[in-house]
């Protein structure tokens, strides 16, 4: 089991940012049958969230479900997400909520499931995985097992974190590696 944190960007093709991008390098070859649980409103315990729901159940009780959260979750995100907690339909005034479906919202809010139905595919891969071992390569990235061939960057099993470690590996493998080979 893996968490990232972060912001999470909704396409056409299904979810991406830095927070899906750190967890693809646990896919493997076959990402299918895998589950992401999104935390849509990270800083709101799920109690507290539906203690907040029931209040505003009771503040505005003719309010449609669907215009209920303005400003809090976006509104094709919040019928998704009462889809996925059985809540509907949209045009029900808030005050119908039952305690049991507040608490349903809130915990589909805190866990929204998302099933992993594959990657972008190679043409859209920020890094790669696999490679050499490291523990085929001496600490100037020289081969132990074919004299005089140097490897860096992605050729070698390294995957650092979004944010530039994978440029920074790159740069720094590849100028020690070819520091090496000039030396000899």
């Amino acid at each position: 089991m893996a968490a990232e944190t972060g912001e999470l960007q909704f396409t056409e093709q299904g979810l991406s940012g830095i927070p899906v991008f750190q967890l693809s390098c646990y896919l493997g070859a076959g990402p299918k049958g895998y589950l992401l649980s999104v935390d849509l409103l990270p800083d709101w315990t799920e109690e507290d969230l539906a203690q907040m729901l029931g209040q505003l159940c009771r503040q505005w009780p003719e309010t449609p479900l669907e215009r209920f959260l303005p400003g809090l979750i976006h509104k094709r995100l919040l019928c998704a997400v009462m889809h996925t907690a059985g809540v509907g339909p949209l045009s029900r005034p808030a005050g119908s909520l039952s305690r049991r479906e507040r608490e349903a919202l809130a915990h589909g809010m805190k866990a929204w499931p998302v099933p992993v139905t594959g990657t972008a595919g190679w043409t859209q891969a920020q890094v790669t995985g696999g490679g050499v071992l490291l523990s085929e390569v001496d600490e100037g990235f020289a081969s132990k097992r074919c004299p005089g061939l140097y490897l860096a960057g992605e050729v070698l099993d390294v995957v650092g974190d979004c944010g530039g470690y994978n440029l920074h590996w790159a740069w720094c493998s590849g100028m020690t590696a070819g520091k090496r080979a000039a030396e000899g």
